[in-house]
C-alpha cells in the first residue's frame, strides 16, 4: 500500500509518499482504505512539531480526522452481556 509519512518535524516537503505493508488491526481496531482526507489545523502542528506539547501536557487521544474511504477489517473483542 502506499503512505503518506515523515521522519522529522518540518514544513510540508518532508512529507514522502512510500510503499508499506498493510497494517493488521489489533483487538478493538479498524482497518480504513481511505479515498480522501482532510488537512487541519491539529496536521499541521503535528507536522511542524508544536502540538507535541499538547499531546505530552494531558491530551489523551486525537479525535479521527475527516476521512472518507471503506472499511477494510473490523477487529472487535468487546463482549457487551447483551443476550
Amino acid at each position: 500500500m502506499k503512505a503518506i509519512i515523515y521522519h522529522k518535524y518540518g514544513t510540508p516537503d518532508v512529507l514522502e509518499l512510500k510503499d508499506t505493508d498493510k497494517p493488521v488491526p489489533g483487538d478493538n481496531e479498524v482497518l480504513i482504505k481511505v479515498h480522501a482526507a482532510a488537512i487541519n489545523d491539529q496536521d499541521r502542528g503535528l507536522l511542524h512539531g508544536d502540538f507535541i506539547n499538547r499531546i505530552l501536557n494531558g491530551l489523551r487521544s486525537l479525535p479521527c480526522p475527516p476521512l472518507a474511504g471503506e472499511v477494510l477489517r473490523l477487529k472487535l473483542s468487546y463482549k457487551s452481556g447483551w443476550k
